[in-house]
């Protein structure tokens, strides 16, 4: 009997690594990407930080020397408090878009990006050259995706979305509001290749530009991913 104690005692081994293998390779392949896993938001955070520390519009005119791009004539007389409240109740979620979302629904999850994302009236048909922006030196602002979205919120779409309302609340709304606050402060009169009056409107391209891309990048996975729970699948 001794002679066979070895022999099983390898292959209880074996099985146990093979196990262990099997094991970690679906732990690797269950992992659910969160909103930190995918997008890099340091250049737009650097900038609202500035704006937030800002005395007056005038600290910032020289964040925007040298950009070099067309800004379109009607983009420097939209109203910054008019595209906040937009933005604020573009965000809102009712009850039933929250119980939805709870429970997975696909048609809702894309109905609420398509809010989120949807530019503000104002400058919605001002023909906003993203592309420009993208190619010019104030692109070290923008929201950079790390990696192809894979397993994304894959079983909560619910916590997808608050993720998203935080990037709006946080890049977008409070940033905007810190800026009117700079532009309503006295001018400390420094002399800039920007004046102030440009300072908002690049602003403005920059938070269109990330809301675009960010849209974009969710409806993309949404479209490419969501759709393959049945509706009304509660998460778990």
């Amino acid at each position: 009997m001794k002679k066979y104690v070895l022999p099983n005692l390898l292959k209880i081994s074996v099985a146990l690594l093979l196990m262990g293998v099997i094991l970690f390779s679906c732990q690797k392949d269950q992992y659910i990407q969160k909103f930190d896993d995918v997008f890099d938001l340091s250049g737009v955070n650097e900038l609202n930080m500035k704006i937030e520390n800002a005395s007056s519009i005038s600290d910032l005119t020289g964040e925007f020397t040298n950009v070099n791009i067309t800004v379109p004539e009607g983009l420097q007389h939209v109203d910054l408090n008019q595209i906040i409240e937009e933005y604020k109740s573009n965000i809102k979620l009712s009850s039933t878009e929250v119980d939805m979302l709870l429970k997975n629904d696909s048609k809702t999850y894309i109905d609420v990006i398509n809010r989120f994302g949807s530019l503000p009236a104002q400058i919605k048909d001002l023909n906003l050259n993203f592309e420009e922006v993208k190619s010019s030196p104030l692109n070290k602002y923008l929201v950079r995706q790390k990696v192809q979205t894979d397993n994304f919120y894959s079983d909560d779409y619910y916590s997808a979305i608050l993720a998203y309302r935080n990037f709006i609340e946080s890049e977008i709304i409070q940033p905007m509001e810190n800026l009117n606050r700079a532009m309503n402060l006295k001018s400390a009169g420094n002399s800039q290749t920007v004046t102030e009056e440009e300072v908002y409107p690049y602003y403005v391209l920059i938070t269109s530009n990330n809301n675009w891309d960010m849209w974009w990048a969710y409806w993309n996975d949404g479209t490419r991913t969501k759709h393959k729970g049945s509706s009304g699948d509660f998460p778990g």
